[in-house]
């Protein structure tokens, strides 16, 4: 079986309220079981699994705070749980 790997990176400055709509479409594609990310013309659907693996580091300094999150899961079905979507497809609700 070939590996399909695909990524998307977004990074961007966004206000606290904007973060915050953006960590509830996370949870709410948590619980749905598909994560859509979209940047620019780029476009990935992730499905979660019922059991995630969750790494928090959190950091504060004199004049700067920061927090980051990593979650991994396995994929049992390979081409079922990360499939990417291709550019031009219809988006789900969950883009921010």
């Amino acid at each position: 079986m070939e590996k399909v790997k695909k990524t998307i990176e977004i990074e961007e400055t966004m206000t606290k309220e904007q973060a915050a709509d953006f960590f509830r479409m996370l949870a709410n594609g948590l619980q749905s079981g598909s994560i859509d990310l979209k940047s620019g013309e780029e476009t990935l659907t992730l499905s979660p699994t019922d059991m995630i693996s969750v790494e928090i580091d959190a950091k504060q300094k004199k004049d700067k705070s920061k927090f980051s999150m990593e979650m991994s899961w396995r994929c049992p079905e390979v081409a079922k749980c990360c499939a990417g979507k291709e550019e031009g497809e219809n988006q789900g609700n969950n883009t921010p």
